[in-house]
């Protein structure tokens, strides 16, 4: 009880701006803490939905654009699939397409441009795309349709990779 009554004390020495102050500070920091929608990160691995690229597979040899064709157990709900395209380090992501799903458990999209000269290698994966995610592709394909090349270099913290393969460039842009 001490040190209940320290606290006002203490407060009551201030002026009442400060005291006004302080009491909306704190309002706006429980009522952020009740009514905030909390983070909607896909807590997910490929054990867990089996989400795999099937074609093509690692070391496949592939032209400039082709199609890709997966398979899943089961997507988790609100949450897109992307094909996103990667350099060596992961450090820059070019999105591609959002994957389609389909009644017999697989999924196709599309990598518009893999990138590179015939005979490098490239990356690609599939990846989980929750709310921020896909507001941030929708951003990206926007401006990527007015600025050739334009990369990501940062994702959401709810775009999240869940497998990728590294092919080689059979021909180069078309």
């Amino acid at each position: 009880m001490d040190a209940l009554r320290n606290i006002i004390d203490f407060i009551a020495s201030y002026p009442l701006w400060a005291k006004l102050l302080v009491t909306g500070g704190v309002g706006v920091t429980v009522l952020t803490l009740i009514f905030a929608r909390p983070l909607q990160t896909p807590v997910a691995t490929t054990a867990m939905y089996s989400i795999k690229i099937n074609s093509p597979r690692g070391g496949d040899r592939v032209p400039w654009s082709f199609p890709v064709v997966g398979s899943f157990e089961k997507l988790p709900d609100s949450i897109d699939l992307w094909v996103i395209t990667t350099d060596s380090s992961g450090q820059r992501y070019w999105p591609q397409e959002r994957a389609i799903p389909r009644t017999d458990k697989t999924w196709s999209a599309r990598v518009h441009g893999i990138g590179g000269e015939p005979g490098d290698r490239r990356t690609f994966g599939v990846f989980l795309v929750g709310e921020d995610g896909q507001a941030l592709l929708d951003l990206w394909k926007r401006a990527a349709a007015n600025q050739k090349g334009l990369e990501l270099t940062r994702l959401t913290h709810d775009i999240q990779k869940v497998h990728e393969v590294d092919v080689v460039v059979e021909s180069g842009r078309p």
